[in-house]
C-alpha cells in the first residue's frame, strides 16, 4: 500500500492535491509551473474581456464618424461617412439603423482605433493587472513595476491578410485598415515562466474576435512582421503630444482623456462602493465575477454617456475654426472676423469671388453685429473663389 503522504503536494495558487503517481515522467516542479500559468491566463482572459466590452461601449459613446451608409461585400465592410470638416458636433449617436449584425458593428466600433484601447483604458488595464499574484508552489508574493509578475509592452504589428478589411468612404478621400496600417497589440510575458501572450482589444475590425491569444498562436496566425517593440504606456504620451494641436482633432483627442477620465473616476467610486478593488475582481469565482463585471461595465457606459450629454463642445469647435486653425490657413485678422461676428435666427451664406470689404458690406446689410461669433469655418480660399458658412 502505498503512503499519499509521500506522494502527494499542495498546490499554493489552486489548492488542489497533485499526485506525483499520475505523472510519473514528470517533476511536480514542471506540474506546478503549469498551473502558475493557467492561473495567470485566466486573470488575462477576464482582463482583455472587461477591457474589450468597456472599449466598445466607450466607442459608441464617443463615436464621431458621420455614417450614412454600410455594405457588406463578402466578410468587408464598406462604410460611406459624409463627415465634414464644419460639423458643430464631436460625437454623434452609433447609426444602429444601418446596422443588425454584432459583428459588423464590434468592427466598425474598432476600425482605424489600434493604440486607442490602451490609451483611454490603459488605467482600467492597469488596475485590473496590478493585484499580486502568489505563484504556484511559492512561498512569497512576487511583484513588480506592474504589479503581476510579468512584462508588458506594447507591439506594433503588420498583419498577415486579414479575416475582413474595412473601407470608409468619405467625401474626399477613402481609407483601408489594410494593410497599410500597424496594428497595435500588447504582450504579456510571465517573468516566472516565460509563456507569453498577446492582448488584441481592436481585433474585432479585422474579424479576430478573441481578445487574448498564447504568443505562438497569434503570431501564427496573424503576425506578418513586427515593427516596433515599446514600454507600456508609450502609446499614450504621443496621444497626449497629440491632443496638443489646437485643430479639431486634437480637440477631439482631449475630449475623449476627458471621457476616459470620468471612467477612472467611475471606478473608483465602484470600488468603494463594492468595497472591491479590481485585481480581487478577476479572481472571483465564475458567478460572482460576471455578477460584479456587468455591474462594472455598466457604470463605466454611464459614466461616459453623462459626460457626453451634458457637455456642450460648439463654443471650443467655434474658437478653433473661427481662429482659421482647422485648415492650416492661420489666425484671421481683425477686419476678417468682423462681418463674421453677428446673431440671428439662423442664416447659411455663400460668398464667390468677393473681397473682405464687400464680404463686410454684405453681412452687414443683413444681420446685426455683436459681440458673439458663431462662424463656423473657411471651407474654401482659393481658385478665385471665399466660401464661408455662418451658422447662426
Amino acid at each position: 500500500m502505498t503512503d499519499d503522504s509521500d506522494s502527494r503536494a499542495k498546490c499554493a495558487t489552486c489548492s488542489d492535491d497533485i499526485l506525483q503517481q499520475e505523472v510519473p515522467n514528470r517533476r511536480l516542479a514542471d506540474t506546478q509551473e503549469v498551473c502558475k500559468d493557467i492561473h495567470l491566463e485566466m486573470i488575462l482572459v477576464r482582463t482583455a474581456d472587461i477591457v474589450q466590452r468597456a472599449f466598445l461601449k466607450f466607442r459608441e459613446r464617443t463615436w464621431d464618424p458621420d455614417a450614412v451608409k454600410i455594405k457588406l461585400e463578402g466578410s468587408d465592410i464598406v462604410v460611406h461617412d459624409n463627415a465634414v470638416a464644419t460639423d458643430q458636433v464631436l460625437f454623434r449617436s452609433f447609426p444602429d439603423h444601418l446596422v443588425s449584425d454584432p459583428s459588423v458593428k464590434a468592427g466598425m466600433l474598432c476600425a482605424f482605433t489600434c493604440q486607442e484601447p490602451f490609451v483611454y483604458m490603459r488605467e482600467l488595464f492597469k488596475q485590473l493587472t496590478q493585484g499580486k499574484v502568489v505563484p504556484c508552489f511559492a512561498l512569497l508574493l512576487i511583484s513588480n513595476s506592474v504589479g503581476h509578475d510579468m512584462k508588458i509592452q506594447e507591439v506594433g504589428i503588420q498583419l498577415k491578410p486579414v479575416p475582413r478589411m474595412i473601407t470608409t468612404v468619405y467625401l474626399d478621400h477613402v481609407m483601408e485598415n489594410w494593410p497599410r496600417n500597424i496594428h497595435e497589440v500588447l504582450r504579456v510575458t510571465s517573468l516566472t515562466t516565460g509563456k507569453a501572450w498577446y492582448i488584441d482589444i481592436s481585433g474585432p475590425q479585422y474579424n479576430i474576435n478573441c481578445a487574448l491569444w498564447p504568443a505562438m498562436e497569434f503570431t501564427r496566425a496573424h503576425i506578418d512582421q513586427i515593427v516596433h517593440v515599446l514600454l507600456e504606456g508609450a502609446n499614450q504620451n504621443v496621444f497626449i503630444e497629440a491632443g496638443q494641436r489646437p485643430e479639431i482633432k486634437g480637440l477631439i483627442t482631449r475630449k475623449l482623456f476627458e471621457a476616459a477620465g470620468h471612467i477612472n473616476a467611475a471606478i473608483g467610486t465602484w470600488v468603494k462602493t463594492e468595497k472591491l478593488e479590481l485585481q480581487e475582481l478577476v479572481k472571483l469565482d465564475a458567478a460572482a465575477f460576471d455578477a460584479k463585471k456587468e455591474s462594472l461595465l455598466n457604470t463605466m457606459k454611464e459614466a461616459v454617456g453623462d459626460f457626453i450629454l451634458d457637455s456642450d463642445f460648439r463654443p471650443e469647435i467655434y474658437a478653433i475654426f473661427i481662429a482659421g486653425i482647422d485648415k492650416g490657413k492661420g489666425p484671421l485678422t481683425a477686419a476678417q472676423k468682423a462681418p463674421l461676428i453677428c446673431n440671428g435666427l439662423g442664416l447659411v451664406q455663400s460668398y464667390f469671388s468677393m473681397s473682405w470689404n464687400s464680404l463686410y458690406s454684405e453681412c452687414s446689410a443683413v444681420l446685426p453685429l455683436s459681440t458673439h461669433c458663431h462662424i463656423i469655418e473657411q471651407l474654401k480660399h482659393g481658385e478665385e473663389k471665399l466660401h464661408i458658412v455662418v451658422w447662426l
